[in-house]
């Protein structure tokens, strides 16, 4: 028998676009969740850092660091997330089922105009947001939460429409899809900037937790064979001893996070108008550690 070449093209191809379709499947939303975990932990981290007079590219923190430092701050804004979209999938699934009965058409015309009038409000208040980054004060969440919730609203609300009057777009079509991503899309540049400004949130408050009790932190005692002249630490010069470099000894620290073989610490007793961070790094000193409380 002889071989189809196009047959076999065919066959090939469509093979392809399954595994691409597969592919796709898994790598788009591990990659976006990845992103979205390295954006929040760095925003936190950087946060945090910032009230203490330092950047966080000073740290040299890797990928897997901020990582690690985005999971405690996400369970709340995720779990809530899941939630709202359980809900949001049961009521549409609902709503779906009402479409074919003639009779509850007036009532879900009246549902698709709120559900619109609502989302519209939602969206202008979030591209007020964007146009007056400080109109909202200390509700930084407001405005991306209601970008996203009002771009998903909007949304809703034109499809359950267009469904009533039996226009809505064939499934698979260009429009439909080119709507759908674009949707997608701009929902999750809201997400980003939610979770940017949760994690900001999120880390100030560490950094006033610190501030406010540095003794929550490990206690560090430095022994040095050269001056340090640490500002608001207490200096020790030690007796001189012949099996001992170490001369002077400097008590009263806390460890912030130690990075890449440097020492990030900060004074018993810092305030953000008189206190100082101090990065620590390189050879002839000798560091104690004492557990946090004392």
């Amino acid at each position: 028998m002889a071989d189809d070449p196009e047959g076999g093209s065919a066959t090939a191809l469509g093979g392809l676009e399954r595994a691409v379709q597969l592919v796709s499947a898994v790598v788009a939303p591990v990659t976006l969740v990845t992103a979205l975990l390295f954006w929040f932990g760095w925003t936190r981290t950087n946060a945090v850092f910032r009230e203490f007079g330092i950047e966080a590219s000073v740290l040299g923190l890797s990928v897997q660091d901020y990582l690690v430092r985005s999971v405690e701050g996400l369970y709340v804004p995720v779990g809530i997330a899941l939630l709202l979209t359980v809900v949001g999938l049961g009521v549409h699934g609902a709503v779906g089922r009402l479409v074919a009965d003639p009779e509850a058409a007036p009532s879900l015309r009246t549902l698709s105009l709120d559900v619109g009038l609502t989302g519209a409000v939602l969206f202008g208040i979030g591209v007020l947001g964007i146009v007056s980054p400080n109109a909202f004060g200390a509700w930084t969440l407001l405005a991306p939460c209601s970008l996203a919730a009002g771009t998903v609203l909007l949304s809703w609300s034109v499809s359950l429409w267009r469904r009533l009057d039996g226009r809505g777009m064939r499934r698979g079509s260009w429009p439909a899809l080119m709507t759908r991503v674009s949707t997608v899309l701009f929902v999750v540049l809201a997400l980003f900037w939610a979770a940017s400004e949760y994690a900001a949130a999120v880390g100030r408050g560490v950094a006033d937790g610190i501030a406010r009790d540095t003794r929550s932190r490990p206690g560090v005692v430095l022994f040095s064979e050269r001056r340090l002249f640490l500002t608001g630490v207490q200096e020790d010069v030690l007796p001189p001893d012949p099996g001992d470099a170490y001369r002077f000894r400097y008590a009263g620290l806390r460890l912030l996070i130690e990075s890449g073989g440097r020492l990030v610490l900060v004074p018993d007793g810092w305030t953000r108008r008189s206190g100082s961070a101090i990065i620590l790094a390189g050879d002839g000193i000798r560091v104690e550690f004492t557990p946090a409380g004392r």
